[in-house]
């Protein structure tokens, strides 16, 4: 069993000594850990948290949003399932796919394939291989990309 939390805070204890503030839902679960625990010893897998994204007009949500409902008018395709396919085909490029609070992929009831990550959710690297992957499927089937130019203006070149 394991236990994975995205950003704890954490506090400072002195040379050697490491404590953390758990968030409220993972309290319970980190109980249930150590009770089950035999040997009271635990691994713990520290990771720099990814840079926050921005949000707005010109922002990689804005953009993964609008190209994704710009490519649907073309064939015709629900935007939900074109986003999925989109960002199951960024697994090529390391995109992440979707976890639960044990850290296990999840994967879809539907297909039986991993679900990816959702872009809401993407550190600005995983969005960057996103949005990669949808610019290039959008090449495959002659699709033009809307783009801002120099001065703000949408364009599409």
């Amino acid at each position: 069993m394991s236990l994975r939390i995205p950003v704890v805070e954490s506090v400072d204890c002195g040379y050697g000594i490491a404590a953390f503030k758990l968030p409220k839902w993972a309290i319970e679960v980190w109980d249930d850990i150590q009770q089950k625990s035999k040997t009271k010893q635990f691994q713990i897998h520290i990771l720099k948290p990814f840079r926050p994204r921005s949000s707005g007009k010109r922002s990689q949500n804005n953009c993964e949003h609008g190209w994704i409902s710009h490519i649907c008018q073309f064939p015709g395709h629900d935007f939900y399932d074109l986003e999925l396919y989109l960002l199951r085909r960024a697994f090529r490029r390391g995109y992440p796919p979707e976890r639960n609070y044990k850290g296990e992929i999840v994967y879809s009831l539907n297909d039986s394939q991993a679900i990816p990550k959702p872009f809401k959710d993407a550190s600005v690297e995983e969005a960057n291989l996103a949005l990669a992957e949808i610019e290039e499927t959008a090449a495959e089937f002659d699709i033009v990309l809307p783009r801002y130019d120099e001065k703000g203006n949408l364009v599409f070149a």
